[in-house]
């Protein structure tokens, strides 16, 4: 009677818990930063976001993301040729770097995409002017106010793209996702003690 009252504390307490665990987490968005043109658009990986595909021509006009090993489908044009690169070793996109080009001195189209790793790999997508910080053809104005970086805290991962697109991409943000904890080393799990063994008495008389 004593072990079944026990049993039944035991799933009371358990119940109790589930009952009162954290609700579902959501990713964050970052700041959307760009032109104004375009409609929404959104791109997120149910899994690992690891990579990113691009269209360029003038400038790059498709985007789209590589989950797990597996292309999304693209938003932005359809017409120029398409290009890809992945984080190596299956590793996770932690921020973005971006630039585009200027209608006076105010973003239009995206002009480049910088992809960082959380593992520190870098790869720069580009129209022929590299990643750069000030535009190069800056005309009468500055070529500053262009750039911008969407980047994931340390406890994040990379989930997705959000933005803004036509037959060119318009604007870009991230999407950030709380990490999963560290799993602990394997010498810092500490065995279970081992189980008094039951012995059954025989009833007498």
């Amino acid at each position: 009677m004593h072990a079944l009252r026990s049993l039944l504390i035991a799933l009371l307490f358990l119940s109790c818990t589930l009952s009162q665990a954290a609700p579902p987490q959501h990713p964050q968005q970052m700041v959307i930063f760009g032109g104004n043109g375009g409609g929404d658009f959104k791109l997120e990986c149910a899994n690992n976001f690891e990579g990113v595909v691009i269209r360029r021509g003038a400038w790059i006009s498709g985007l789209g993301l590589i989950c797990s090993g597996r292309r999304l489908a693209m938003t932005g044009g359809t017409r120029d040729q398409s290009e890809e690169w992945s984080c190596p070793g299956g590793g996770t996109v932690s921020s973005l770097k971006y630039g585009f080009t200027r209608d006076g001195n105010y973003p239009k189209y995206l002009d480049y995409l910088e992809v960082h790793c959380a593992r520190g790999e870098v790869h720069c997508f580009h129209t022929g002017d590299g990643c750069w910080d000030r535009h190069p053809n800056p005309g009468s104005y500055n070529g500053r106010g262009l750039t911008h970086v969407s980047a994931c805290s340390s406890f994040q991962h990379g989930y997705g793209i959000v933005g803004r697109s036509g037959d060119a991409i318009d604007a870009l943000g991230m999407e950030c996702f709380p990490a999963p904890p560290p799993r602990p080393p394997i010498d810092h799990i500490r065995p279970l003690p081992p189980r008094t063994p039951l012995t059954i008495m025989e009833p007498t008389g």
